[in-house]
């Protein structure tokens, strides 16, 4: 046999065992949780390795799942703006996880008419609901918002203007005069301001508003006031192109919420633990100890209002040296790594942030420089970017459609009645936008009058008088001669034209950059300069003059890019240099790019580049040009191709370098690619995703396979598992034929204290809230959402302690807490907090209630009938220091009982409680029975179910009867039924928890057989009672059949005159008188 062969047969017993190893693992896997699919993760082979920190690079953030958190110092740095590279790799990717779009709140005042109609037939649908969710309000609603205050958008005649306070009143809605007086108080004319204005107090309700001539209204639906103001209050009036409805629910006061400060001192800590086994046959399969363990922590402090930043790694593998006599290091620094400490405080009012410690002059760690800096950034407080400064007037002389144009595309129309209006808020797309303004008046649809006017617009664009800088002083290595002050300012100039500077400078040397962006109707113009001097260096400089032009993306030519530029060879803008350090000094450079790309028919897709450098006073020069170009034949397969031809200025001729490769996607998981640059085998890659849910990703993925030698590629399968407190990983990696095997574990999770509790998470970006339930919630889970938005978050405990981390810095956060009982019978309850964190703060709150119980009983008119379907509130009995009693009404409870007169409460704390009950046959004036009860668990740690002694309506009446009787004859009675404020005490017969309840009481409680004979009660109550039978016999029996308490009462008469009757009446065989005594 052949080595060829012997290659191929080994191939295909790889891929067999592999075969096999898959549909194992499929077996196992067959039945997933049922959650949503997740994107893929990259989970790194290798561990982190931190470095000096290199010079300033614009900084990528990735967002991905968090399987492996690599801790780093975070790096400032200098915000420049990069042109992206011409020339892209096509890389074969999976096709992106299709996600959802959020599901819309919709609110609506209508009402179905067909409510109370059922529809036969439906009962086998879905139960899902797809209407579960709405919730239906209007203006009527008004009951449904706590008394408060709540911040709101303001829309004065349908156009918001900002945000202000209100207040709800008892009566009305109170409109803060200070907040609304700076908002509109410009637009209105001076004798309107005064009435509005000048006599006002602090807060106005909406119906003075009205009164005054402002049509004031409150929109329940989406929580926004409304103003309208006619043409003569307020003849300026400013109309927003982009209103849109903002969404403001995430900053909304709750009624009822809590205010909480953050915690003076907290900590938080993200860890970050791996592993990596390697065995080699180059290697001898050996084992070796430098990767077996590494650990990583990025580590956070809040004290008081300042934050401090620092990080470190534990990594022993480091310290070992295998080819020296003492293998492992004595040096600490081999063991441990710090890297630094910053602390930073933000002012918020201005968005400025102080940072000091271990920064270095773009701010980023060093650990052997000290430093100061002041930087401002929308992120770090109250101010925001602005927006488009753009404004144009326009002026009716009657009503009129105005309608908006910007390139061609309407973005805005609306009638108006006659004024002056300020239009704003424009938004533009990259390149040269035209604008049209159409006005046509109502009386004459013909006579459309237009107003054109061009802008040039760029993203890199800062808004017209907005400004970001950044001022710093380092000391690197901590020596005063190489001190660094830098200064760097972002402004923007014009509507089309913003610039910025960045001046740095030591004892010895001293650089300034300049930049430059022109938005212009042909395209945008950027400008870089820069200048430097140094000793070693001298004088240097450098200019480099950019023009970038963009089109529709389906046309020929989408984009055009050209850029020229000059580089003296002394221009260095290193600045932390010593004067006694030889240099070297090259050669002027001078260089050009062009980059065109475009759409061809058939959808193909292309980019062609082309640079060229040239060395002053060399002979020859550096070029380079490039052709991509991508299609899709069919769908799911795409495929591309690339040419590339450079020379160097050394070389003898041009070097042709070309590529081509395709993909396609079998199933969502399931993927397989191609690629070859012409000179070797072509190579094929295979990616798998075996299981991929929201917690845990398994997947298998082959790369560099080729039919030439199949046993030369790269195998890995991977799996990861994303908990709520940490996220674990583990890789099985082979290659070179078989002859390497890499090995990785990961954990990363994180920990976090405030208020005297310890919490855990699987990782903590900023601020956090620790959640420690108390009481009756003690041992419950919990769980957390910011109001009016998703499901709550079930939190991951650690010492009874939730964390939630979702929150955001600098703006109002409110969230709901719930705590969930054990059982259903348990207590739970819901807290509503708001605060407003600075960055990397910790709260800490106690959440706790009454233990809760449960109460069950029957009320039964007889023995053979029942109370059915009655209903009745259930009143808690209060006691103010003076011994009055009060009820307090509480809605959640209240007996409601079935068929069977039998009735289930929970959610009862310890005390007294009274329900009222009407006796059947009672008259609408007769007032019902209040029947009181006691609930005394004897254990308060312990949900108890309590059962009450079965009410019989009928034999509390006869018994009743019987004291009213005895009252009526001067018997005094000893036990009354009914005390003296007029309640009864029902009595508790037994109480047991609630598993016994559910198995044991609840089966074999009493059932009473329905009924056909009913008596209406006032209220809600129904009594069904057994259908009467015919009597027979005297009427004496029959009064003691059909009315037993008539019969009573007369036979116990009959025993109390007896003795008097006897006395008068002749007895039988004597002849004398008897007298009784």
């Amino acid at each position: 046999m052949t080595p060829g062969r012997i290659k191929a047969v080994t191939a295909l017993v790889v891929v067999l065992l592999y075969s096999i190893a898959l549909l194992f693992i499929l077996n196992i896997c067959s039945a997933p949780e049922p959650e949503t699919e997740a994107p893929p993760e990259e989970i790194p082979v290798e561990p982190l390795v931190v470095i000096e920190e290199p010079p300033p690079v614009e900084e990528v953030i990735v967002v991905e799942e968090p399987i492996i958190e690599e801790i780093i110092p975070p790096e400032v740095i200098e915000e420049v703006i990069v042109e992206e590279p011409f020339v892209e790799e096509i890389v074969i990717d999976l096709p992106p996880p299709v996600v959802e779009p959020p599901v819309e709140e919709f609110y609506s005042p209508w009402e179905d008419p067909f409510d109370d109609f059922m529809v036969p037939g439906w009962d086998d649908f879905d139960e899902d609901d797809m209407w579960a969710d709405f919730f239906v309000a209007g203006e009527e609603d008004y009951a449904l918002f706590y008394d408060g205050t709540y911040y709101v958008p303001l829309l004065v005649n349908e156009e918001y203007l900002g945000d202000l306070s209100i207040t709800f009143g008892d009566d009305d809605i109170l409109v803060n005069v200070g907040e609304l007086q700076r908002l509109i108080g410009h637009l209105l004319t001076d004798e309107f301001y005064e009435v509005l204005f000048d006599e006002a107090e602090e807060e106005m309700p909406l119906v003075e508003l009205n009164v005054k001539g402002v049509e004031a209204w409150f929109d329940y639906q989406f929580f926004e006031l409304h103003l309208t103001f006619s043409t003569e209050i307020m003849p300026m009036r400013y109309l927003s192109l982009n209103p849109g409805r903002l969404l403001r629910y995430a900053s909304y006061e709750m009624g009822g919420s809590e205010f909480i400060e953050p915690a003076k001192f907290s900590w938080y800590s993200n860890y970050s633990f791996y592993s990596l086994i390697s065995l080699s046959e180059h290697n001898d399969w050996k084992l070796s100890p430098t990767s077996l363990f590494t650990m990583q922590s990025h580590n956070s402090i809040s004290l008081f209002d300042i934050a401090f930043n620092f990080s470190y790694s534990f990594h022993p593998g480091q310290a070992y040296r295998e080819y020296l006599p003492d293998k492992w290091s004595t040096n600490v620094d081999d063991y441990l790594s710090f890297y630094g400490i910053q602390g930073f405080y933000d002012f918020k009012a201005k968005s400025l942030r102080l940072t000091f410690g271990n920064v270095n002059d773009y701010l980023g760690f060093s650990r052997d420089t000290i430093g100061i800096a002041l930087e401002k950034r929308y992120s770090y407080g109250d101010v925001k970017a602005k927006g488009h400064q753009l404004e144009y007037l326009v002026e009716l002389d009657e009503p009129s459609t105005v309608e908006v144009f910007i390139n061609e595309k309407s973005v805005y129309r609306r009638q108006l009645q006659a004024g002056i209006y300020n239009l704003r808020d424009f938004t533009f797309t990259q390149g040269a936008n035209r604008v049209r303004v159409e006005v046509t008046p109502l009386s004459d649809e013909t006579a459309t009058q237009e107003y054109d006017f061009m802008l040039g617009y760029d993203s890199r664009l800062l808004s017209k008088g907005d400004t970001l800088y950044t001022l710093s002083l380092s000391m690197p290595q901590i020596d005063p001669q190489k001190t660094t002050f830098r200064v760097e300012q972002h402004i923007g100039l014009t509507h089309t034209l913003s610039g910025s500077y960045n001046l740095r400078a030591s004892p010895y040397a001293l650089s300034l950059g300049l930049n430059g962006v022109l938005a212009t109707n042909f395209g945008s113009f950027d400008f870089l300069g820069g200048l430097s001097y140094s000793k070693p260096y001298s004088f240097g400089y450098f200019g480099q003059v950019g023009y970038r032009v963009g089109m529709s993306e389906e046309s020929i030519f989408n984009s055009f890019d050209l850029s020229f530029g000059y580089r003296n060879a002394r221009y260095n803008e290193q600045v932390a240099i010593s004067p006694s350090v030889p240099v070297t000094i090259g050669d002027d450079r001078l260089n050009f790019s062009l980059s065109l790309s475009g759409s061809l028919p058939l959808h193909i897709r292309y980019s062609l580049s082309g640079s060229l450098e040239w060395r002053v006073g060399q002979p020859g020069i550096d070029w380079r040009t490039s052709l991509n170009m991508g299609l899709q034949l069919i769908p799911k397969l795409p495929i591309s191709g690339s040419i590339t031809v450079s020379q160097g200025a050394d070389d003898l001729k041009p070097v042709i370098r070309g590529q081509m490769g395709l993909s396609y996607s079998f199933t969502p998981g399931l993927s397989a690619s191609t690629s070859t640059n012409f000179q070797s085998w072509p190579s094929v890659n295979v990616n798998w995703r075996i299981l991929n849910t929201q917690r845990n990703n398994l997947n298998f993925s082959l790369s560099g396979l080729r039919f030439d030698d199949p046993l030369t590629h790269q195998g890995s399968l991977s799996y990861s598992h994303s908990a709520p407190a940490f996220g674990f990983s583990l890789r099985q990696q082979y290659s070179d034929g078989f002859k390497r095997f890499n090995t990785s574990v990961s954990l990363n999770t994180a920990l976090a204290f405030a208020g005297g509790m310890l919490g855990i998470s699987r990782s903590i970006g900023d601020s956090f809230l620790l959640v420690k339930p108390l009481g009756a919630l003690k041992g419950s889970d919990i769980a957390v959402t910011k109001t009016m938005t998703t499901a709550p978050e079930p939190l991951p405990k650690l010492f009874g302690v939730g964390l939630y981390s979702g929150i955001s810095s600098n703006i109002e956060n409110n969230v709901v807490v719930y705590g969930i009982g054990e059982s259903a019978m348990s207590s739970g309850a819901s807290f509503i907090y708001d605060f407003t964190p600075r960055p990397q703060q910790g709260y800490a709150v106690r959440i706790s209630s009454e233990m809760t119980h449960a109460v069950v009983g029957s009320l039964l008119f007889t023995n053979d009938s029942a109370y059915s379907r009655y209903a009745t509130n259930l009143y808690k009995v209060e006691y103010d220091e003076e011994g009055e009693e009060t009820l307090v009404l509480d809605e959640s409870l209240y007996i409601f009982t079935d068929e069977s007169g039998f009735f289930y409460v929970d959610g009862i704390a310890k005390g007294e409680y009274q329900f009222s009950l009407y006796l059947p046959q009672s008259s609408e004036d007769e007032p019902p029975v209040d029947i009181r009860l006691i609930l005394e668990p004897e254990k308060e740690d312990k949900s108890t179910v309590f059962v009450i002694e079965t009410f019989i309506a009928d034999e509390f009446s006869q018994r009743l009867d019987f004291e009213n009787f005895d009252r009526m004859m001067g018997i005094e009675i000893e036990d009354p039924l009914i005390d003296d404020e007029g309640h009864f005490h029902i009595s508790i017969v037994d109480t047991m928890d609630e598993e016994t309840f559910w198995d044991v009481y609840y089966p074999s409680r009493t059932i009473v057989a329905s009924f056909q004979e009913v008596f209406d009660l006032p209220g809600d109550s129904v009594v069904e009672m057994m259908p009467s039978q015919k009597f027979s016999g005297s009427a004496f029996t029959q009064m003691s059949t059909v009315d037993q308490q008539r019969f009573i009462n007369m036979t116990r008469l009959n025993s109390i005159l007896k003795p008097y009757i006897d006395a008068i009446l002749p007895q039988r065989g004597t002849t004398e008188s008897v007298v009784a005594p």
